[in-house]
Formats: structure tokens, sequence, C-alpha cells
């Protein structure tokens, strides 16, 4: 049979542009710190077994070391050549939050904390999660909290799934009333979906948007789960830059 010297090689190169490929792709899909760390880790574990199985010293064993190696080196290299997603930019601001959606809520508004980016094509909105729903004439022990979330872009997404046009709204609500004696007070994720209705002007700096159609959204778990709610309006946000990133 004919040798072919060259086959390990080609291999070898496929296994790392393949290694490359994922390494590269995970980090831009979990471009967190602490989550792109995972790429480092599983990297530096494919080397370390690499140089484990290549104590074996046989030809075999050899192969398979350079194979794991290669994957390891590729995960690295991925992720650190691949393209980068822009670095966050920490602001701060204002929500407001209209419901017209159950009748009655009066308007209010909270501190927001922003995530931005140089670009604008992603950003997120978080309000504080001090913000009370009042509804008629409620006392304050009664009226729920509402954690609102506003996201653009796939860096940070609101909402119970993703939609076309990358823009998520997200409202925790619950936890108003005397605290249950067997348990912790109930709460619930209402957040858009696909088949949410979504308008308004989304810019990270200034924006509005009117949402309907809000779903449960199944990713949230908490141990007490309120009843879903239907829940409509808008909701605004102004958004500046923390003085430390200018």
């Amino acid at each position: 049979m004919r040798r072919r010297p060259w086959l390990p090689i080609a291999i070898l190169a496929m296994l790392g542009i393949a290694a490359a490929v994922v390494g590269g792709y995970v980090d831009w899909q979990w471009w967190h710190p602490t989550s792109g760390i995972i790429v480092t880790i599983a990297a530096g574990a494919a080397l370390l077994l690499a140089a484990v199985v290549a104590l074996g010293r046989t030809p075999v064993t050899r192969m398979i070391s350079m194979a794991i190696g290669t994957v390891g080196i590729g995960l690295l290299l991925g992720q650190n050549l691949g393209p980068s997603r822009e670095a966050p930019i920490l602001g701060s601001g204002t929500v407001t939050l209209q419901l017209t959606e159950p009748a009655g809520a009066a308007e209010v508004i909270g501190r927001a904390d922003c995530n931005l980016t140089a670009s604008g094509d992603n950003f997120a909105i978080w309000g504080d999660p001090n913000i009370r729903i009042e509804v008629g004439d409620q006392e304050l022990r009664d009226r729920d909290f509402v954690g609102i979330s506003i996201s653009a872009g796939d860096m940070w997404e609101a909402g119970a799934e993703p939609r076309p046009d990358g823009i998520g709204v997200s409202l925790l609500v619950g936890g108003g009333g005397p605290i249950p004696e067997d348990g912790a007070p109930s709460e619930v994720m209402m957040a858009s979906a696909a088949s949410s209705e979504l308008e308004g002007t989304v810019d990270q700096r200034s924006g509005s948007i009117r949402f309907s159609g809000l779903v449960v959204d199944p990713t949230y778990e908490t141990g007490a789960v309120a009843e879903p709610m239907d829940l409509a309006g808008t909701v605004s946000w102004t958004c500046e830059e923390s003085a430390l990133e200018r």
C-alpha cells in the first residue's frame, strides 16, 4: 500500500481548524468573561489530557496525544484570534412604566442600570427592583414589585424567546402583600415572545416601547409562581454613560 505521509498532517490541520471555529463561535455567543472562561478551561483540559496520553510513548498514543493537543490549541486560537464583541459601556438613567392593563395602574418611575455599546446595536436596561406598581388605592404594602428589563441585539436577551427584530421586554411582577407563612412571596415573569406586539422607538440613549401580548417566561424559575398577568402599556427609558466610562 502506498504511504501518504501528508495524511496525518492534513487530519491534524482539519481538527485544528474545526476546533478554532468552535472556539471562536462559542466565545462570540458566550462573550461575557464568566461564560467565556469555559472555552479556556476546555482547552486547558485538552492540553493536559494530551500530555498524559503522550506518556504512553507508542505511535498510536503519540498520534492521539497530538490530535487532542491540536484541539486544545485550536480552541485557544479561535477564542483569542476570532472576532470579538463590542466592549460594554456601563451607564445609568431612569425607566418609566405606564400600564394600560391592568386598568387604573399609576405611572411609575425608577432608577435604571444600563449596559450600552459604541454602535448601539446591543444594549440592555434593567429597572430598579424596588419599583412598585400601584393599582387604584392600594396600600404600599399591597403593591407588587416589578423588575423591568429591556434589551436589543443578542448580547443581552430579555424576553421569553428571541424575536426577529432583536427586541425583548420582560416584567417580573409579584411579591406584594403580606409574606406567606409557608414560603416566599409568589412572582411571575411576563416577557415578550415572537407573537407579542412591540412598537416604538428603540435607542439605547432614549427610547419607548408599547407592548402587549406578553407570555410567561418558562426559563425563569422561582419557588412560588404567581398566576399569569395580562399586561400592556409603555416602557420608556433614558441612559447616560457613567462618569468612569467617559
